[in-house]
Order: structure tokens, then sequence, then C-alpha cells
């Protein structure tokens, strides 16, 4: 009951996403949060030949392929290798009068409850954090602070090494939060992954094998033991943030994440998840996870080498495209401006 979690949660706005329904909640304290409904509403991504065809079904059955429950097994796994996420938890929100005008559309649902990726209010568990902005934001500081603002690309590399290992193949600029760290004049902006929706992504039947061909959706990669076409997980996101990224900071965060993300750590992430989920693909999850992890490494300079064939952007990132940004800030995030 929003009145009393997290000493009471105001409903703010609906969010954006497109299969997704989610709503911001704000606490007393000015914490912000958000709930994302576990079940999925595929209908605005239904094309309308689709419709006409009545072949809906098949569109509506390709969710079928997230996860549901992944996101609280990734941040058990990300806890073990020092990345931050949204520490989601899964909540039934019953119709109730505390959800306002939401309370029809919103209530006797499951959801995940989590941190909102942006706020004024530090969540987090780094120190010296003056606020939490998302990608576009830090765009339009990088013009203001210039050489005074860097992304901690340590970070950067290690969670997008993870987004590999756990199949997260989704990872576009709207999907990150910036936390920003304050030392003298000096901002370090630390990334802070959120929505985990297409973790653990597994398709299967003809036609949803056929769509994620490497040659026809190159980027809606099954997971699987292997990574069985990397240019298709390089993201514009990638070549903005990762370009010359130097080779050692690759080996050495996928060398980080071998060490720390033991077998036990692997097994025991899974613990998060009732026994009646677990059973359904628990360990063939577990074993596909020691599998990446075993050959990350290798993954990760292939992933680099990627990157580094790719050009510079041209345009802006998804959801910066209407920022009036410098042709060298469109270009690259380190790009001289």
């Amino acid at each position: 009951f929003l009145d009393t979690l997290k000493g009471g949660l105001t409903p703010v706005e609906e969010g954006g996403g497109k299969q997704t329904r989610s709503l911001e909640l704000v606490a007393s304290d000015g914490i912000v949060y958000t709930l994302r409904s576990i079940n999925k509403y595929p209908d605005p991504l239904i094309p309308g030949f689709a419709k006409v065809l009545k072949i809906e079904n098949l569109i509506e059955d390709g969710i079928s392929a997230q996860h549901p429950y992944a996101s609280i097994v990734v941040a058990e796994l990300a806890k073990s290798i020092d990345i931050e996420s949204t520490h989601p938890k899964v909540t039934f929100i019953p119709k109730q009068d505390a959800l306002g005008k939401f309370s029809e559309e919103y209530g006797n649902a499951l959801y995940m409850l989590e941190y909102e990726s942006e706020g004024d209010k530090n969540w987090t568990k780094y120190k010296n954090v003056e606020k939490i902005i998302d990608t576009e934001d830090l765009q339009e500081l990088k013009l203001e602070l210039k050489e005074n603002l860097k992304i901690d690309r340590n970070i950067l590399v290690r969670a997008r090494l993870f987004d590999i290992l756990i199949g997260d193949w989704d990872r576009h600029s709207q999907q990150w939060g910036w936390a920003l760290q304050k030392e003298g004049d000096k901002t370090l902006a630390i990334p802070i992954p959120a929505d985990r929706d297409n973790a653990f992504f597994d398709i299967d039947g003809i036609l949803p094998t056929l769509i994620s061909n490497k040659n026809v959706e190159p980027e809606l990669r099954p997971f699987r033991d292997d990574i069985d076409y990397m240019p298709g997980l390089v993201k514009p996101f990638d070549i903005y943030f990762l370009y010359d990224t130097p080779a050692n900071i690759f080996t050495e965060e996928a060398e980080y994440i071998q060490t720390n993300l033991t077998d036990e750590v692997i097994s025991k992430a899974f613990d998060v998840w009732p026994p009646e989920i677990y059973e359904l693909n628990g360990p063939e999850l577990i074993s596909k996870i020691k599998a990446r992890r075993d050959k990350l490494k290798e993954i990760g300079i292939k992933f680099r080498e990627e990157i580094q064939k790719s050009e510079l952007l041209s345009e802006p990132l998804k959801g910066t495209d209407d920022k009036d940004l410098e042709d060298k800030l469109i270009k690259c995030f380190e790009c001289e401006i």
C-alpha cells in the first residue's frame, strides 16, 4: 500500500515505455521510485499489417522471449562485481485510494518496484553524489563543464561486458543514469544501468528464430552459451562513450568479472527466485552464464575491436535528437568541444 510503503509514496506521472506500464512515485524524502509492470503490453508495437493479417498473436508471443523475473537476479549478480543497479523488488499493488486516478489501470497487478535512474537525491552506494541525471542532461553538462566532466570508463566497460554476459542486448542511451560525483572543480559521471527487460533473452520457434537471424535483426541476440554475432551487440552508445578506450581496460574489467563472479556467487544469486520459477530454467541459465563468463576476456577483446571498426556517430544518440549539440559532441562524448 503506497501510503505506508517507503514511508509513503505519491504517484506523479506515467512512464513512456512502449510495452511496459510504468508509474513514477516520489517518497517523502524526495527519492524517486518507479513501478514497472511485470506483465507486458505489446499492442503499441504491433504493426498495422499484422493486425490486417490477424497474426498479432505471433508478435505477442514474442514477449515470452523476455524473462519476467530476470532483473532481480541481475541485481544480485551486479552486486558481486560492484556495479550499481536500481534494486528491483517484486511487488503486488492492489487497487487503492493512494493510487488516485491511476488506481483502475495500475491496481491489482505485479510490478518491479525500483529506484528511478535520475533524480536530485542520491540513493546509490557512491559518496559525494550531487544528483543522478540521464544521458541527455549529461551531454548538456559536458557543454558546460568541458574537460572538467569525465565518465568512469572502467565502470562503463565493466557494465557493458556484464550486459553481454547476461544477454541483455537492448542497451540504448535512455537506459542509463549517471551519478555525478563531485571532487573540487572536477565531476565524474558514474554509469547506472537500468531497465533489464531483455536480460536472459531467449527466443525460440521457427518464425522468431528467422527474425533473430543476424541478417534480419542483428541486434536481437538470443541468450546462448556463446556469442554468435558480436557486431549485433555494439550499440551507438558504445561508439559514443567507449571509442578509443584502451584495450587494457577491457581486459582488466573482464578479468575482474571472471574473478569475482564465481560459480558459487552465480548459483546463489538465483536464490531470490521462488522454487517454482527457478525450476523452470534456473539451472540452464546458470550454465549459460558460467560458459559466457569463462570466455569473457576473449569476448571483451572482440567487443572492443568491433567498436574500433565503427565510424564515429553522425547523428545524435537515441533520445537526445531534440538537443542542439555541437558537431563534435554528436560524434563522441570525449571529442574535443
